[in-house]
């Protein structure tokens, strides 16, 4: 009986040492962390902007010296509907929170 009695008063105090333990902590938890995750845009924003800054420059050289088969109204349309394609992964990126821009809808 009386091992039983002490075994009891073991698991109760080992049981309270645990618990009260968990609120003791000086470093957050991350399973039960309430605070706001931030997202780092950097990557996607400097991948968007090295792709717009090569879209601008194709879209230049083609302005100087258009393709022979596309009218100057083909062309605009063109570059205008790529450059909509490039504004929406960027879009479609920041949603998901990507690293990088999504594939092309084309």
């Amino acid at each position: 009986m009386r091992v039983t009695r002490a075994l009891t008063y073991l698991s109760l105090a080992a049981t309270l040492a645990a618990c009260s333990g968990q609120h003791l902590r000086t470093e957050p938890d991350p399973m039960h962390d309430s605070g706001t995750l931030t997202w780092d845009s950097g990557p996607l924003d400097r991948d968007f902007q090295k792709e717009r800054v090569a879209l601008d420059d194709r879209h230049r050289r083609e302005g100087e010296s258009p393709k022979a088969d596309e009218s100057r109204d083909q062309m605009i349309a063109r570059h205008a509907m790529e450059t909509k394609d490039l504004q929406a992964r960027y879009d479609r990126g920041k949603a998901l929170h990507s690293q990088s821009l999504p594939a092309t809808a084309l």
